[in-house]
């Protein structure tokens, strides 16, 4: 993976991520999420607004680990990770962080920049994580 994260001021991030996946030698093939030549794996563009509270606005492709990654993840088991087309809501209020997204996942193909939106399988919800307070170190997590 190869990136660049370029700051126009405190308020507007412009983010590009390369990937490449390679698999060979495995019997039957490479599995479908374990070989992409080459793609963009992330291009998003992001604006803040407000200092705090703080609302971060981001479109374009993007991944996602919410918590645990037990429910929303990159995907690092495989060789090739997953990511997303669409916008996203991101809130920082005091200790609450609050993300928002309606997206479209990632389909991985094993050519050269040719992987594409699913887009029969629309993704969005919310996710929100809080301090637990009488766990040191833990949090609530919460998903709709």
């Amino acid at each position: 993976m190869l990136h660049a994260d370029v700051h126009l001021g405190p308020r507007v991030r412009i983010f590009t991520q390369l990937k490449s996946g390679l698999e060979e030698g495995r019997t039957g093939g490479p599995r479908p999420t374990a070989k992409d030549a080459l793609d963009l794996h992330q291009a998003f563009v992001d604006v803040t607004i407000g200092t705090q509270p703080t609302l971060t606005l981001r479109a374009g492709r993007q991944a996602y680990a919410f918590g645990s990654s037990r429910l929303v993840s990159v995907r690092e088991g495989p060789n090739v990770r997953q990511s997303f087309d669409g916008l996203r809501a991101l809130l920082r209020a005091g200790a609450w962080k609050v993300d928002g997204c309606v997206t479209l996942p990632v389909n991985t193909q094993r050519g050269v920049f040719d992987d594409d939106p699913d887009t029969p399988r629309l993704f969005w919800g919310a996710y929100a994580v809080h301090p637990f307070p009488l766990l040191p170190q833990g949090n609530s997590d919460l998903y709709y």
